[in-house]
């Protein structure tokens, strides 16, 4: 009670009784330490009006119900504890790297580089035919140029065996492009007619 705020005296809660608060709040680091004292505080919280509890006990009497009514005063202490405790463990961060390795795919880049560098050349080129597959460049830019010289070449061997065709190398290709991506002239559009048409009769 000396402890509390304000400080209590027993006189002053004796008729009435009083309702008091204790808590705990705990900021331990456990990591170094193995001992921690918490901060305390000591607060009345009934504002004045005192604690107390009311007990009925009924009984009969010549014949007659009656019900002896009694109250008790008294000290009434409420106590909490809580905080924070930390604690550095080696298998929550060891689990975390593992999460973040297997993330970045580095498991699978090592084993890449293990069996790609560090056996011999017969196993190295047998592993990289079965993981890589070469193919040619399909970039937009190199796949129109691919078509385009492809069909050059078409056209070179018709002429010179004689064969010859209709438009000029590159015409019909497609480029890639969508609709009017060849190599000859787009599609025209063709808008609503606002002049007046002329007949003759």
């Amino acid at each position: 009670m000396d402890l509390s705020d304000p400080p209590l005296k027993l006189e002053d809660v004796y008729e009435k009784g009083c309702i008091i608060a204790v808590n705990f709040f705990w900021n331990c680091d456990l990591t170094w330490v193995d001992e921690c004292e918490p901060l305390l505080s000591v607060k009345r919280v009934d504002d004045g009006t005192g604690f107390s509890q009311k007990k009925a006990r009924k009984r009969r009497q010549n014949g007659v119900d009656q019900r002896d009514a009694t109250y008790m005063y008294g000290l009434r202490f409420i106590v909490d504890s809580s905080g924070i405790g930390r604690q550095v463990s080696l298998v929550p961060i060891v689990i975390q790297i593992g999460s973040c390795l297997a993330l970045v795919q580095i498991a699978s880049r090592g084993a890449d580089f293990l069996m790609l560098n560090m056996y011999d050349k017969e196993r190295s080129s047998a592993y990289y035919r079965l993981k890589v597959k070469e193919t040619q460049d399909y970039a937009d830019l190199q796949e129109r140029i691919h078509l385009i010289q492809e069909q050059k070449a078409a056209a070179r061997s018709d002429i010179s065996s004689g064969v010859v065709r209709s438009g000029q190398a590159g015409e019909g290709v497609s480029l890639g492009l969508g609709a009017g991506g060849r190599g000859a002239m787009s599609s025209v559009l063709r808008g609503r007619s606002t002049g007046a048409r002329s007949s003759s009769g």
